[in-house]
């Protein structure tokens, strides 16, 4: 059975990982300003998101529950 979570958790990289995305995506859409548009979007949501550090005990957890 799925449940909801009310939190977000990420990992600081993630936001350099989302930022190379989007940059890529912008380039290949040829548009000069998505890239700064995706950005400031994922920034408001950033302050409200729990960050966890990342170890590899943690990531190879998150691996095994992704495969669930």
């Amino acid at each position: 059975m799925a449940t909801r979570s009310s939190v977000i958790a990420t990992h600081l990289i993630a936001h350099a990982e989302a930022c190379a995305a989007f940059a890529r995506y912008a380039r290949f859409r040829r548009d000069k300003t998505l890239f700064q548009r995706l950005r400031r979007t994922v920034d408001r949501h950033w302050r409200q998101w729990a960050i966890v550090a990342a170890d590899e005990t943690l990531v190879r957890r998150v691996g095994e529950f992704a495969g669930r």
